[in-house]
């Protein structure tokens, strides 16, 4: 990448013996360019070595349970369950990602000099900028091939918190609503769009009645509403939903195992609901760990689990 400025390189993965995961400085590996070339490994620009840390530290070990030479999808569904943690990455500021496949110098570059000389002097060079490290990663693991680019519209932008802190800000009511009267709740139409920002308080209106549910003529901003994009699952833990997977992924790995030990039917709960591998191995340990089936809740609800889905979760066990 650019020599212009003090750098560290992060490489992500494994290319036979020749390039080695790690941190580099100064001295930076040559990865094979091209929509041809395998997923990994992956290089990442970083400006400091603190930053350089925690990159590593969050993308390395992801792939480490992997196969040899992961497939793009198997790459996209790992990386799936930890699209905040990478979101905290970069606190420093300055987010700006150019994804380069295609170019004398492919990866993450975090500069535009850098992106510049990452595209060199190739005709056919391929590349994106965008704000978002999941979109540059997910773009370089493709190749830059758009269509295996998964959605990235709120599962990239948007957090659990987030959303239910703007579902408790337009659940208001009319401060006039008083005991015994009847009361006029907050409406609003919902617009689903690529935009990711949710109405404040001060876009609510309180001061018309909730539209019948029996209207025969719905408002045109919701007779031309588009459909939200589907979610096929949550990705889960025990303690909260950590993102949603818009379009169809492999069960976790240890999905057998977790049959054999809990049974089929709180096995395929699990599955159904998301829930990942290290969390579904949690919950076998805390199994493991009882002396009594009656325990079980108990421990999963100690890990942050809710205490009635702990207790249906203990009734599916066989």
């Amino acid at each position: 990448m650019s020599d212009t400025v003090t750098e560290f390189l992060v490489v992500i993965g494994q290319q036979n013996n020749e390039i080695k995961p790690g941190i580099y400085h100064k001295c930076s590996p040559t990865l094979c360019s091209g929509r041809s070339a395998p997923s990994l490994p992956i290089a990442v620009q970083s400006h400091c070595q603190t930053e350089a840390g925690r990159i590593f530290d969050v993308l390395q070990p992801v792939i480490i349970p992997l196969p040899l030479n992961p497939s793009p999808t198997a790459l996209l569904n790992a990386y799936e369950g930890h699209i905040e943690t990478m979101r905290n990455i970069f606190v420093e500021g300055g987010e700006d990602f150019t994804a380069v496949t295609i170019g004398e110098t492919p990866g993450i570059h975090r500069t535009r000099a850098s992106a510049d000389n990452g595209r060199g002097n190739f005709s056919a060079s391929c590349s994106r900028r965008t704000d978002i490290f999941w979109e540059a990663l997910a773009f370089m693991i493709v190749r830059g091939i758009a269509s295996r680019m998964p959605p990235m519209d709120m599962r990239s932008r948007s957090t659990t918190r987030q959303l239910g802190n703007g579902l408790r800000r337009i659940s208001v009511q009319s401060p006039n609503a008083s005991i015994g009267a009847p009361t006029r709740q907050a409406s609003r139409a919902v617009t689903p769009s690529t935009s990711n920002s949710i109405s404040t308080p001060s876009s609510v209106r309180t001061d018309s009645p909730a539209p019948s549910l029996a209207s025969a003529n719905p408002p045109p901003e919701q007779a031309n509403a588009t459909p939200a994009p589907m979610i096929y699952s949550n990705v889960r833990s025990i303690q909260c939903i950590l993102s949603s997977s818009y379009h169809a992924v492999d069960p976790p790995r240890n999905a057998d195992v977790c049959a054999r030990t809990l049974g089929t039917k709180a096995a395929k709960y699990l599955v159904a609901h998301g829930y990942t591998s290290s969390s579904i191995n949690e919950i076998i340990l805390a199994w493991a760990k009882c002396e009594a089936k009656s325990q079980f809740a108990l421990r999963l609800w100690q890990k942050g689990m809710a205490m009635t889905e702990a207790m249906y979760l203990q009734e599916l066990i066989s």
